[in-house]
């Protein structure tokens, strides 16, 4: 997400995070590397609705390094 220009409507947030829910239903976790302030805080929008307890953990991260790091952790 490092490079990506967009701008989300929080319903259009909340649409992806759920299709998310229902496509992916194995446990999994998610690093989002975001270094824009409007992708970071949308991504951290997403992070919130695409949580799910005991299936996905997804975080946003605004290194790289951070994120590879909480990935292989």
């Amino acid at each position: 997400m490092s490079e990506i220009n967009f701008n989300f409507t929080t319903q259009e947030i909340i649409s992806i995070a759920l299709y998310g829910k229902q496509k992916f239903i194995k446990p999994n976790k998610l690093a989002i590397y975001a270094v824009k302030d409007l992708a970071f805080g949308e991504m951290r929008q997403f992070m919130v609705y695409r949580e799910e307890e005991n299936k996905a953990i997804p975080r946003v991260f605004r290194s790289e390094e951070e994120a590879i790091e909480w990935l292989n952790s």
